[in-house]
């Protein structure tokens, strides 16, 4: 595994841990309804945040390794310019369209809040093309710092100060702007230290309709994230209170936390199934695939029971006993999370088979479903409408791809060795608690965390479900540590040599 990759995966994990400890101390810091303003005042800004790169930011990271080198100083010239501009022009924009989008929510409240995150358009791609320039180089680096690590840290540090020193509130909201200030500000000094800012005075060709021609593609697919991601949210904020969306935002936090092992096996088995395909080595790509997905649900099934049968618990845990409100949304999200996860990383394995326009439009269909869900459902049902519009385009998303994957290669997940493991560690730890279903606290969900944990993993081992492909993953990690993983491996061999 190249060094590049390994940065990547570590600043993801990173990212998603830090973004996770940032929601555990802002939401104990304020009310449920100040964070629903948050959250829908950045979701505002956020549909900005993403068309205003035009796409370009992803072109230069595509594209300038692989251009010739005569024209790279302009790709980076121009992309600067045009992003630069249009983001100046967007944070313009939001700045003046604040009044009209809180009156759109009914949330008078976020008008303001608007206008103190509307500088972070233009701020946060400052930060995001000096990284997409590096990026384009191989240098995965600055994207970790300055996209991944960085700015949860300094939102909760800055955010945690300004709130003390007496603040309060707003000094979480003026926190988030200070933080993408002093990121955009590290980025530059970054960037200029490494001479990427000197192309700025060269004289160049221009590459912008390049740049913008090829982003434009990106920038649709960006979009439909937007709406995948933020519809639920943005109808409940219309249709009900910024309480019911903070209370939902709750949840959903802890709900995605289920995905996880399908973005980390989506990460891990893209080069595998790369490799494999120059080989054409189907029957190996179809047993990665199905390990990858059999692994996942050692990551994912204590999560669902911890979410499903302590929703209060794992709520209050978190963030406090004022959102255990959300704990049907919980156990919604977790239920439709986990069966969404269950049929693999079908969206990274077309992309590895070159069928990337299937991925965009399952996207596109995925987003559209999640708005006419939203508009049924929120009106009469809430957060739990929310809830339920949220695995539906989830599960729609997953299930399109699996069964576009199925028709292109013939691959799925269905196989013995996932099914049993899959059967072990849904009927004995749902048995015991949903007939014990004991009220715990803190401490006691850490230990039935760690027993549910445990027992995923023996649940794979005990059924004779260690295959060929598990070698590849602990070859993987082992590339990633640089070490050899002996116990590992002795381990795996006996189970493997018992199922046989």
């Amino acid at each position: 595994m190249s060094s590049g990759a390994l940065v990547t995966l570590t600043s993801t994990v990173a990212y998603f841990v830090l973004s996770l400890l940032n929601r555990i101390v802002i939401l104990r810091l304020i009310t449920v309804s100040q964070w629903g303003s948050i959250t829908l005042a950045l979701a505002a800004v956020s549909l900005l945040t993403i068309v205003a790169p035009l796409g370009v930011t992803a072109s230069i990271a595509r594209n300038l390794l692989y251009v010739p080198e005569e024209r790279r100083a302009g790709i980076v010239k121009y992309g600067l310019i045009i992003t630069l501009g249009a983001s100046a022009l967007f944070s313009l924009l939001i700045y003046l369209l604040a009044p009209a989008v809180s009156s759109l929510m009914h949330e008078p409240g976020i008008d303001p809040l608007i206008r103190i995150f509307s500088p972070t358009v233009f701020l946060s791609q400052v930060a995001a093309t000096i990284s997409s320039v590096f990026q384009g180089y191989k240098k995965a680096v600055p994207s970790a710092l300055f996209n991944n690590t960085l700015p949860p840290i300094l939102f909760t540090a800055i955010g945690a100060l300004l709130y003390f020193t007496g603040m309060g509130y707003y000094g979480i909201v003026w926190g988030y702007l200070v933080s993408t200030i002093v990121v955009a500000l590290l980025a530059v000094v970054y960037a200029q230290r490494r001479a990427v800012l000197s192309y700025l005075g060269r004289q160049t060709t221009r590459e912008s309709v390049f740049l913008v021609s090829f982003g434009l593609p990106l920038l649709l697919a960006g979009a439909f994230s937007y709406v995948f991601n933020y519809a639920d949210t943005l109808f409940l904020g219309a249709f009900r209170n910024a309480t019911s969306v903070g209370q939902y935002s709750a949840a959903l936090s802890l709900g995605r936390m289920i995905f996880f092992g399908i973005n980390a096996a989506s990460f891990i088995l893209l080069p595998i199934a790369s490799e494999l395909l120059s080989r054409s080595q189907t029957r190996e790509l179809g047993d990665s695939y199905t390990t990858a997905t059999k692994w996942n649900i050692v990551i994912s099934m204590p999560l669902l029971y911890l979410f499903f049968f302590f929703p209060a618990g794992a709520l209050s845990a978190a963030f406090g006993p004022k959102y255990t409100e959300a704990s049907v949304m919980l156990q919604i999200l977790s239920i439709g999370t986990f069966l969404a996860s269950l049929l693999g990383p079908a969206p990274i394995m077309l992309t590895a088979l070159g069928k990337t326009r299937y991925v965009a439009m399952n996207g596109g269909i995925s987003a559209v479903g999640n708005v006419i869900a939203s508009i049924a459902l929120i009106p009469p049902y809430g957060g739990v409408g929310a809830a339920i519009a949220s695995v539906l385009g989830l599960l729609l998303y997953q299930g399109l791809s699996l069964l576009e994957m199925y028709k292109v290669s013939g691959l799925h997940p269905f196989r013995a060795e996932y099914a049993k493991p899959l059967a072990a560690s849904l009927i004995v730890p749902g048995l015991i608690l949903a007939f014990l279903h004991p009220s715990l606290q803190f401490a006691g969900l850490v230990v039935v965390f760690i027993c549910l944990a445990l027992f995923s993993v023996f649940a794979v081992l005990g059924t004779g479900s260690v295959e060929q492909a598990d070698v590849y993953l602990v070859e993987f990690a082992e590339s990633i540590l640089k070490r050899r993983l002996t116990f590992i491996r002795r381990v795996g061999s006996f189970f493997a040599a018992r199922g046989r």
